[in-house]
């Protein structure tokens, strides 16, 4: 099933983000996955190519909260760069702290902002 938006939903009553009729965007989903943790609500999942239905693990990005992911796309139209997945060049893009709990982590060949 798609969204208005175009995303993919999953329907899985238990999950604890599930909206009323059981479903959840496929891309939440696959970043729990990566993470092997529920993503708190507040977090952000990025489709690096654009394409909304492309959730494999390799092509998503997940963002501590909306303003980190708009900052990212704000640099990016700034610059004319695409941002790679180096810490120093994420830093760059989204500014914040990173450490310990906060901090980042390089999973599925992507940087993981969490």
């Amino acid at each position: 099933m798609l969204t208005v938006s175009g995303y993919v939903l999953i329907r899985t009553q238990k999950h604890p983000h599930a909206n009323a009729k059981g479903y959840v965007r496929e891309h939440r989903l696959i970043a729990e996955q990566m993470l092997s943790r529920y993503l708190r609500p507040e977090e952000d999942v990025h489709h690096i190519n654009g394409i909304k239905t492309d959730n494999r693990s390799e092509n998503l990005k997940i963002f501590k909260n909306r303003a980190a992911h708009t900052a990212f796309h704000f640099c990016r139209k700034e610059t004319n760069e695409t941002v790679g997945t180096s810490t120093e060049q994420v830093n760059k893009a989204v500014p914040g702290e990173r450490d310990g709990e906060n901090g980042t982590v390089a999973l599925a060949g992507q940087l993981i902002l969490i």
